[in-house]
């Protein structure tokens, strides 16, 4: 069966389809989805967390506690954030919505009173960590930058940056006062010490963790358009040996259910 998901184009093979609408979606902007939950932008410092299913509308710290907001003056139009970058730099609602946050994933449901929300966020894509129900997001401590992707899996956040170095935070040390990620395995290819790549990609298949590198082709006449995906050996380690290779033109495809479903934003 497939899942199909607007606007995220995340589909699987089915032979049943189900419309359901989302609930009203009016100058937001959609940031994906963790545990079957997604994750919501408004024109504000919001940050919602959607239950599709039910509608069921959770929310996280605000934009405006990220650790790189140095103040929100909401008076301000047009330019209410001030943000730490190389140097200060203004946004506004809008531009901020689209810059704050690269990447949100989830360690459980939130509705559990353990759950972990980690972020990739800022112009150095670092990370960031919350609770549900915390005021703010916090610094993950160890200096790391330029993630391309989080993942978590096994009890532990996995995040990836873009030369593919791999490195870990497991659940219990996220509750630490300055919780700190560290080194799990370095770059896959040592033969090639000047490997970077913008589009890597951590995936949970079977009960085991994958990396994948899409590669992309530019050209001045049209957009970039995905030509193909490469594998990438991470490690020579049980728990991370396999990698997986979509093929061609595709979109990301994941098997979940035996259940096709398609949400429909509403258009007012």
């Amino acid at each position: 069966m497939i899942l199909i998901l607007k606007p995220f184009n995340l589909f699987i093979a089915a032979s049943e389809v189900h419309k359901l609408e989302l609930p009203k979606a009016e100058q937001c902007l959609w940031k994906g989805s963790s545990r079957g939950w997604l994750v919501q932008l408004e024109d504000s410092p919001s940050i919602n967390l959607i239950n599709p299913l039910t509608s069921t509308r959770m929310q996280l710290p605000p934009l405006t506690t990220f650790p790189n907001v140095l103040e929100y003056i909401p008076e301000r139009i047009g330019s209410e954030y001030s943000v730490m970058m190389l140097k200060m730099k203004l946004f506004s609602l809008v531009q901020m919505k689209h810059f704050c946050i690269k990447k949100l994933v989830l360690s459980s449901s939130p509705k559990g009173k353990n759950c972990i929300a980690m972020a990739i966020y800022g112009d150095c894509n670092k990370l960031a960590w919350c609770r549900i129900g915390d005021e703010g997001w916090k610094t993950v401590e160890g200096g790391w930058c330029f993630i391309d992707d989080i993942i978590h899996f096994d009890g532990k956040f996995y995040a990836l940056d873009y030369t593919g170095t791999l490195i870990i935070l497991p659940d219990e040390e996220v509750g630490a006062s300055c919780p700190k990620a560290t080194l799990f395995a370095k770059p896959p290819n040592p033969d090639e010490p000047d490997f970077a790549s913008d589009n890597l990609y951590l995936v949970e298949s079977s009960g085991e963790l994958l990396m994948v590198d899409r590669i992309i082709e530019s050209g001045w006449k049209k957009f970039d358009t995905t030509v193909g995906f490469e594998s990438t050996g991470l490690l020579q380690d049980p728990r991370l040996i396999n990698i997986l290779y979509y093929g061609i033109e595709t979109s990301k495809h994941v098997v979940i259910k035996e259940v096709r479903v398609e949400f429909m934003l509403s258009a007012t």
